[in-house]
């Protein structure tokens, strides 16, 4: 056994040492902070001690922001699945017109990043100036104040309903409509067949969805910090921030506790969501044929308005605000001809800070999208085409790092690379690994997070590549890394170019692990338009943010014509 491992790894040769290289990386910037931030929880001056969790856990503030993020994952949760499964129904089972092109439209709000959403809704509904309570003439305690829980759970729940429609989509077109032909043959009307047969089998997809965006409930950051803080909204993602902020030993360990708690939390539903996804797999399994479709009669044009109009509401509605709103000269002047200019595209384009955080985002972005890719190809390769044991080892913890809260993800960072890191090599050589403040620390965390989609993306590839042209090139004498680069990766090529498009649209806009990690001269376009809209101008963020929004939406409609509408949104 050990010496086929061997003979292989040999045979291997410059794909060994790649992945051996690859996997060292991960122990480092994946295992080693998630490992040091959970020491953190338990660590005093003192030694080992329950004491800093238990002072986060005894104050009352922590209970408050605690409850405030449960309610907000409850509520996003629930939303996401009032507004996706009806729509995911229509879409699959019924004579809807336009489907396709519908449902393309009602999943764009899941590609652009929600904070981006907020901003709109902001506009729209702040109680001092927002755009619908000046139409509609509210002001005082008569306003509608989206700085609330509610405007949090709405935010985010109009940007993730595509999720669970997407997930009970698939579901609904793999299930075995067997059943329910069987049920209207015996007489049963089109909606008790959905109660009865449809939605009871689609409650695994739908259910794995829910929890999807429970989680993103419990980890989400720039919505609850940009909709909530003006109204002194505090969940426990805005709490680690403000303890952070503070910056003292006393709150950086209380910081450290809440995270352990957030992560524990995500933990648990990951847990359930497998379970149900595998579950929902079993369920829908052996699929005989296409379902009949349901004739909506009548309400056919009644349904495909309701769907438009959620795709007005949700996308059109906030992005139009965002636009409208980065071409006025005085926000508090309104909507008229001498206030309307592109004074703010000329002054946010002409500003250095802009300038470096474009530069910062760029390359950032264009260099984790490298990395993501040929480490998760390196990866799915040795899983899919190797049979040295723990091959599984490198994909795993690829993945695993995408389901962890940023904030979460970010704290472990700030614990494991604060200090100076020094490797000894020999008695004489050593290596100093300073990355807290600088534009590594956010390379890394980007990786950590995002190689999830090199990973997957290569797995899809793979699957599809006939074994047999790589044993060709191996008998003519190719070397496995020759066979990877001159067989496999031109084969893989368009999934790969989505896969890095994948990569760098998030990590272009990202802020929630920016946010924590950014340094003096390490401003991303994320933390400026916080930045902006938080503390300067809400025109400049509004010019940031559809500069954003146009290059999000222009990003996947680019990965869904480079893989054939296979990755994307």
């Amino acid at each position: 056994m050990q010496r086929a491992v061997v003979r292989e790894l040999r045979e291997l040769g410059w794909l060994a040492v790649i992945a051996a290289v690859a996997g060292g990386a991960m122990i480092l910037f994946s295992a080693l902070p998630l490992v040091v931030l959970l020491l953190g929880s338990f660590w005093t001056d003192a030694g080992v001690s329950l004491e800093p969790l238990v002072r986060a856990l005894s104050n009352p503030e922590t209970w408050e922001a605690t409850f405030v993020t449960l309610g907000v994952a409850f509520g996003t949760a629930a939303v996401t699945v009032l507004l996706g499964v009806p729509a995911a129904w229509l879409l699959a089972r019924t004579d809807l017109p336009g489907k396709g092109v519908l449902k393309t439209a009602l999943s764009m709000p899941y590609a652009i990043p929600p904070y981006i959403m907020a901003i709109g809704w902001i506009t729209l509904l702040n109680p001092r100036n927002g755009a619908l309570n000046s139409l509609m003439g509210l002001s005082g305690d008569a306003a509608i104040d989206i700085h609330a829980t509610w405007g949090i759970i709405m935010c985010l729940g109009l940007s993730y309903f595509p999720l669970v429609m997407l997930q009970t989509h698939s579901a609904l077109m793999g299930m075995d409509p067997s059943l329910e032909e069987a049920a209207r043959t015996s007489g049963a009307s089109p909606m008790r067949v959905v109660f009865t047969i449809t939605l009871p089998l689609s409650v695994p997809a739908i259910a794995s969805g829910a929890l999807l965006t429970f989680l993103i409930g419990m980890a989400s950051f720039g919505v609850p910090y940009l909709v909530g803080n003006p109204g002194r909204v505090k969940v426990l993602t805005t709490a680690i921030y403000a303890a952070i902020d503070v910056g003292t030993d006393e709150h950086v360990a209380e910081a450290v506790a809440l995270a352990v708690v957030l992560g524990v939390v995500a933990a648990l539903a990951l847990v359930a969501n497998r379970w149900l996804v595998k579950r929902g797999r079993a369920l829908t399994g052996g699929k005989a044929g296409r379902p009949s479709l349901v004739a909506l009669g009548r309400f056919r044009v009644v349904a495909a308005g309701a769907l438009w109009g959620l795709v007005g509401f949700a996308l059109l509605l906030p992005l139009s605000v965002l636009v409208v709103t980065s071409f006025l000269g005085t926000y508090g002047k309104g909507l008229v001809a001498e206030n309307l200019g592109l004074s703010n595209y000329a002054s946010v384009l002409g500003d250095t800070r802009t300038l470096g955080a474009i530069w910062n985002s760029l390359w950032l972005a264009a260099v984790a999208a490298t990395i993501c890719v040929l480490i998760g190809v390196v990866a799915s390769y040795f899983r899919s085409r190797t049979t040295i044991p723990g091959r599984a080892f490198l994909p795993w913890f690829a993945e695993l790092p995408y389901a962890i809260p940023g904030t979460v993800l970010a704290m472990g960072f700030i614990l494991a690379f604060s200090q100076e890191i020094w490797f000894g090599l020999t008695d004489v050589f050593y290596i100093r690994v300073l990355l807290f403040n600088t534009a590594w620390i956010l390379l890394a965390a980007y990786c950590v997070k995002y190689l999830a989609y090199g990973v997957r993306a290569s797995d899809a590839a793979l699957t599809q590549i006939d074994k047999s042209l790589e044993e060709a090139a191996r008998t003519s004498g190719a070397s496995p890394l020759r066979v990877v680069v001159g067989v496999v990766l031109p084969i893989m090529r368009p999934a790969l170019v989505a896969a890095w498009v994948l990569v760098f649209l998030p990590v272009l806009g990202e802020i929630t692990m920016s946010i924590l990690l950014f340094g003096p001269e390490t401003k991303t376009l994320g933390v400026l338009l916080f930045d902006f809209q938080s503390y300067e101008s809400p025109p400049k963020a509004a010019v940031l943010a559809t500069l954003l929004a146009l290059t999000v939406l222009g990003g996947n409609l680019l990965v869904k014509r480079l893989s054939g509408g296979k990755l994307g949104i």
